[in-house]
């Protein structure tokens, strides 16, 4: 069986102070396989972002492990993670931000490639000409400055600029969100061709359930920073098991309209849920049970495992942290 290039065990992040932290991330374990795209999805505060920057060393573990191609990241200084930049990068959600603006998009590509890689300039203007061509942009874009181009293209070279270096993994924070529709599927499409051609893995982090299932094979749905429901894109998103990940699928818009008022029905059963009982911090028991209509005492006084179910036809399991699953949590089930 191929070793995980990336293994989270029990994560935990936190902030506040000492005397009183709020978990960020709440003992979330998950792995990612060579080539594989796994995709983190959750609402604003979820803790997926925060996961993200854990592993680029940007927000310090509190507890747990993190393992990279057999380096463990989970306490490694600043200095020490040069051994490992080759090998892992991202792409942020706002690409003009992370782009210098006086710098040409030569010169910004050929950073890494003279730093780290100790190219030659013409050598690496050449790479730079074929890393802009594999994004889809023309060879003379390598001597305009960002402010030249459109959203979608500074998001092509924010991606150019992670593969220079041809990394195993590509952490994807929010990649597409500030972007108009067709230029999201445009994107969406080169990442995808781009892992085929490349062997990349991808973290690829959304609020979208529909935009993560466009590129991910597995899909995990946290919620005030723990894991709800883990398991193949499909399953997830064709038919979700915890009532979370139902509600973040009801809350995006389709052109159907049967549809839509079928998930309008679904989206209020929540609200209604969350107006009626008593809000918590969630520490005790399901962080979801303020707003979940399956809502059990069971759901506040204890935390709910990590459950296995089979949804699908053709047994394709799901794992659920939900109490409705389990049989010996004494919850009577959906």
């Amino acid at each position: 069986m191929t070793t995980p290039l990336l293994t989270i065990e029990d994560l935990v992040v936190d902030f506040g102070t000492r005397r009183k932290p709020f978990h960020a991330v709440d003992h979330v374990d998950l792995t990612i396989m060579p080539g594989e795209t796994l995709g983190l999805v959750g609402e604003s505060g979820s803790g997926k972002s925060t996961i993200g920057r854990a592993i680029l060393g940007l927000n310090p573990a509190s507890e747990g492990r993190i393992t990279f191609d057999g380096k463990d990241l989970s306490h490694l200084h600043a200095k020490d993670r040069k051994d490992i930049a080759d090998d892992l990068q991202v792409v942020f959600q706002d690409p003009y931000s992370s782009l210098n603006p006086s710098l040409t998009v030569g010169q910004i590509l050929s950073e890494p490639l003279m730093a780290r890689q100790k190219m030659p300039v013409e050598t690496a203007r050449t790479r730079i000409k074929e890393l802009l061509g594999r994004v889809g942009l023309p060879d003379d874009a390598i001597d305009r400055f960002p402010s030249r181009f459109s959203g979608g293209q500074r998001q092509r070279i924010a991606i150019a600029r992670a593969l220079a270096l041809s990394p195993k993994l590509v952490i994807c924070d929010e990649p597409v969100s500030a972007l108009d529709l067709s230029t999201q599927a445009q994107v969406l499409n080169l990442l995808s061709d781009l892992r085929g051609s490349s062997n990349l893995a991808y973290l690829f982090i959304a609020h979208d359930l529909a935009v993560v299932k466009h590129l991910s094979q597995r899909i995990v749905v946290l919620y005030r920073g723990r894991i709800m429901e883990e398991g193949d894109a499909d399953e997830v998103y064709n038919r979700p098991a915890h009532p979370y990940t139902r509600a973040l699928i009801a809350a995006a818009p389709v052109p159907n309209v049967r549809e839509q008022r079928a998930r309008r029905a679904e989206r209020m059963q929540t609200v209604s849920a969350s107006s009626s009982a008593i809000l918590h911090d969630g520490h005790d028991g399901c962080p979801f049970a303020g707003r979940c209509p399956l809502v059990q005492p069971v759901c506040r006084e204890r935390r709910p495992a990590m459950t296995t179910v089979t949804t699908a036809a053709n047994g394709t399991p799901t794992r659920v942290a939900c109490h409705a699953y389990d049989p010996a949590s004494g919850h009577p089930g959906i």
